[in-house]
């Protein structure tokens, strides 16, 4: 516990600063989450597929590309997005030892750990504070559910995937992490002055409550299923961890599923609302 604990510190005094100046700062440090995030995958797939063992340090590389071109060209993220799926499904004509499992299993891993970062940096681009919003309602949520499944927690959420999270720790974190986000969302606007989504700030005060609600709910949902997920792919590979980079904590993904998965949502909320 302390390790994780230290862990922890550590990261949030790395990581805050970087997300703080941004610029290409934050960018060096999405493409090396990507990287790592990406290594990870292929890694843990390839004791099955041997053939990703040769390329498991490479082929990474492009996914930290991906995340640099959407810092230099926001325009230039989802073009290189489809043309590295193009190549996956390319290699997997061209050479015989590529199946398809193998393919698709290369572009899950370059998807959700070489590309969901690059969708951090974009948001982190538009505003500070839509990033925040992300962090804080997601991060309180596993918060939340981990005090109050601890407190309360009677009935198992999905016990074949995650034995230790409850039914109770999961409504009540979810609630938690909303209220949270709500707060820190009505501070920052009604109080510092400072504009986050910036359609919602045009609505009347009821609407904007309610939306707001609607987007911090959606997050904290997406976030523990960012978690599940990660779990279930994990334990479909019969592995505790995605990596060791964290001392406590595992890896990337480890650290940071339900906040790429939560950020990618986000991306799609602003994009319907009309701040992208």
């Amino acid at each position: 516990m302390l390790k994780r604990t230290l862990t922890g510190i550590l990261l949030v005094v790395v990581l805050v600063p970087l997300l703080v100046l941004g610029d290409w700062y934050f960018a060096l440090a999405a493409s090396f989450i990507a990287y790592m995030a990406n290594y990870e995958l292929l890694n843990m797939f390839s004791k099955e597929e041997p053939v990703l063992k040769s390329i498991k340090f490479t082929l990474p590389v492009w996914s930290a590309i991906t995340v640099a071109f959407s810092f230099f060209d926001k325009t230039m993220l989802m073009p290189c997005i489809v043309m590295g799926i193009i190549l996956f499904l390319i290699a997997m004509v061209i050479n015989k030892n590529i199946s398809f499992n193998t393919s698709m299993k290369l572009i899950l891993s370059y998807i959700y750990g070489g590309c969901l970062p690059g969708l951090v940096l974009y948001l982190r681009n538009i505003n500070l504070w839509i990033i925040v919003l992300v962090l804080v309602t997601v991060m309180l949520t596993d918060v939340g559910g981990y005090i109050f499944g601890y407190l309360f927690g009677k009935h198992k959420l999905c016990p074949s995937i995650s034995p230790k999270k409850t039914v109770e720790g999961a409504v009540l974190g979810t609630l938690f992490g909303m209220i949270c986000g709500c707060a820190l969302y009505f501070v920052v606007t009604k109080v510092f002055n400072e504009t986050i989504l910036v359609p919602l700030s045009n609505l009347n005060i009821c609407l904007e409550v309610l939306s707001i609600i609607g987007i911090t709910l959606v997050l904290s949902i997406v976030g523990q299923l960012g978690d599940l997920v990660a779990s279930r792919i994990k334990r479909a590979n019969d592995i505790k961890d995605f990596g060791n980079i964290f001392p406590g904590h595992g890896g990337v993904l480890d650290r940071f599923d339900s906040t790429l998965l939560a950020a990618s949502v986000m991306y799609v909320i602003c994009y319907l609302i009309g701040v992208i």
